[in-house]
């Protein structure tokens, strides 16, 4: 369990909640995790490399899509109690390739393994995979484990309930969605964007006006 993908992504986060619990500092934070896990399994898309436990720097080597899931959860929140913009880079890169690579539009069918070079979605005839078995780069309900098909629905919500947050009356725009926010005021602040297809936002506040 100590190279265990997913337990690896949740521990992300570990250090700075324990700092926040407890005011005691492990010493090994987010940063120097992320630093070691892409020395020794870094993908193109910002992830590391864990059918099921980590596999290393290979071109063929496959990322659970729970690992996925659980590392952009721990991003959101590292942001949350650091306030630093690196988290939300890195949770950007890995939600629009890592996430919407390896689920169907529909979300009815997922991957359990998503490789970065994939060519097709076909069961290989030798073990490729470090730990899982040779179908689990397939899409469809259950591939390999069910854990996948359990957690991997969190990964858009989470992701939208982490784009704005209030601190001291200072609303922050984490990430810019379309969106209108009612303050406890009935302030609005609408939010016109076509993200993540434009860097452009525009934004509009009303101050009182009426719900």
């Amino acid at each position: 369990l100590e190279t265990h993908g997913v337990n690896i992504a949740m521990a992300l986060k570990a250090n700075e909640l324990l700092k926040k619990l407890t005011n005691q500092d492990l010493g090994i934070n987010a940063t120097k995790m992320i630093k070691i896990l892409e020395k020794h399994h870094k993908t193109a898309y910002g992830h590391f490399t864990c059918d099921e436990c980590l596999s290393g720097n290979s071109s063929y080597a496959g990322a659970e899509l729970c690992s996925i899931v659980e590392a952009m959860y721990s991003y959101e929140i590292l942001f949350e109690l650091t306030n630093d913009t690196y988290y939300l880079d890195r949770l950007e890169k890995l939600t629009f390739n890592g996430l919407a690579a390896t689920i169907s539009k529909d979300m009815n069918a997922h991957q359990y393994d998503q490789q970065v070079n994939q060519i097709a979605c076909i069961p290989f005839d030798e073990k490729v995979f470090f730990t899982n078995t040779n179908d689990a780069n397939v899409f469809g309900l259950e591939p390999n484990y069910g854990c996948c098909t359990v957690n991997f629905g969190q990964g858009w919500p989470l992701f939208a309930l982490s784009a704005f947050s209030i601190n001291n009356d200072i609303v922050n725009i984490n990430i810019p969605l379309k969106a209108k926010i009612v303050l406890d005021d009935n302030t609005t602040l609408s939010i016109d964007s076509n993200y993540p297809f434009d860097n452009k936002i525009k934004l509009i506040c009303n101050k009182n006006e009426k719900i």
